[in-house]
């Protein structure tokens, strides 16, 4: 259903008025049917490849830069953007000077469901609407950011979306010349410094949002992601059924150790409860008592592992890592994956009983 529903909110076309119900009724807490900003290639009628200026490439800035704040020419002016996203609030900030002192501040906020990646390139897009407003116009803007991924995109030949599209629109229109910087952040620079400030003042600022952007896609596929997450690990909470899987894996994030392991069959026998141990052989009928041949206890999983005499000579590296790493003795089985160390002491252990090596036990 998650891939269904990424897939119905990338292209919604091919699918009929009932399937699109059924994706939606799975996902009650996210609209599906929102304006979603998906990455294209830049068209313009106004201009076509075969006649469209080369756009200057984004200059790097060296960290320990002495940047002044002001620029030197008097028909500069100097523009700092920057994006926050605090508590789940966004904002972007607007900090524009020439050579004699400030010209304009801007602040906002943006909805909530964008990403950092957009409030900088709107910062970017502000700065481009304010100069090629401007009278009288400006020679040259020179636009100073911190985000190297939207500087980036603002020049991109590949696909991009809203609102770089917009972005490089006014890049290609302007009468006089504009260059983009990247500059390091949080390097003492006063500019970048005063537009972080405006940016986390948009955030948490009173006030309804300046502009509407649509959701990044990759944003509702995370939503997306997060909700089907909730979904899984409700049901493994509620299951009845698997209470040795669940011991060792008391939620779905605890289990993800298991993706980057190729575990032997054996291992993976205890972590089921499904193994050859006599506890479960006789609840499938296959032998005619669970007792353990230590003749203490049933061969429990829980048995077999931290209290059978007949594998102390095997368990003590087991022991003393699980000593080591979680102060007790027997480990609970839940801290059995989230240790790497107890974990590979655990899947030694079993491998050197070799129990698993018969098919059957004798009964």
């Amino acid at each position: 259903m998650e891939l269904a529903a990424c897939r119905f909110v990338a292209i919604r076309a091919p699918f009929s008025p009932r399937a699109g119900q059924t994706i939606k009724s799975s996902f009650p807490g996210i609209d599906l049917s929102q304006p979603i900003s998906q990455p294209t290639r830049f068209f313009s009628t106004d201009h076509p490849p075969w006649l469209r200026p080369k756009l200057p490439p984004v200059i790097i800035l060296p960290p320990d830069i002495h940047l002044p704040l002001l620029p030197s020419g008097p028909g500069t002016i100097r523009a700092y953007t920057d994006g926050s996203v605090i508590g789940g609030c966004t904002g972007y900030g607007l900090f524009v000077c020439n050579s004699e002192g400030i010209v304009a501040t801007c602040r906002g906020k943006l909805p909530s469901h964008c990403s950092i990646f957009q409030a900088e390139g709107f910062a970017l897009l502000q700065a481009l609407r304010f100069a090629s407003t401007m009278s009288p116009q400006p020679g040259q803007i020179e636009i100073f950011s911190d985000s190297r991924a939207a500087l980036t995109a603002s020049l991109s030949t590949t696909k991009i979306c809203h609102p770089f599209m917009e972005i490089r629109t006014l890049l290609l229109g302007l009468p006089f010349m504009a260059q983009l910087f990247w500059i390091a952040s949080h390097c003492g620079h006063q500019g970048n410094e005063l537009a972080d400030i405006l940016a986390k003042q948009g955030a948490l600022g009173p006030g309804a949002q300046t502009d509407s952007l649509p959701t990044p896609i990759a944003s509702l596929r995370l939503g997306l992601n997060r909700a089907t997450m909730e979904l899984w690990s409700g049901k493994w909470s509620s299951l009845q059924k698997a209470s040795i899987t669940k011991s060792f894996f008391p939620s779905i994030e605890s289990a993800a150790v298991i993706a980057k392991l190729d575990l032997p069959s054996h291992v993976n026998q205890i972590l089921s409860g499904h193994s050859r141990l006599r506890a479960f052989l006789f609840k499938t009928k296959c032998i005619e008592s669970p007792v353990c041949k230590c003749g203490s206890d049933d061969e429990t999983v829980p048995h077999f592992l931290f209290h059978c005499s007949l594998q102390d000579q095997y368990r003590d590296n087991f022991k003393a890592t699980s000593l080591r790493v979680c102060k007790m003795w027997p480990p609970r089985p839940g801290d059995i994956a989230r240790f790497k160390p107890l974990l590979s002491s655990f899947i030694s252990f079993i491998s050197k009983t070799k129990h698993f090596q018969n098919h059957f036990p004798s009964s």
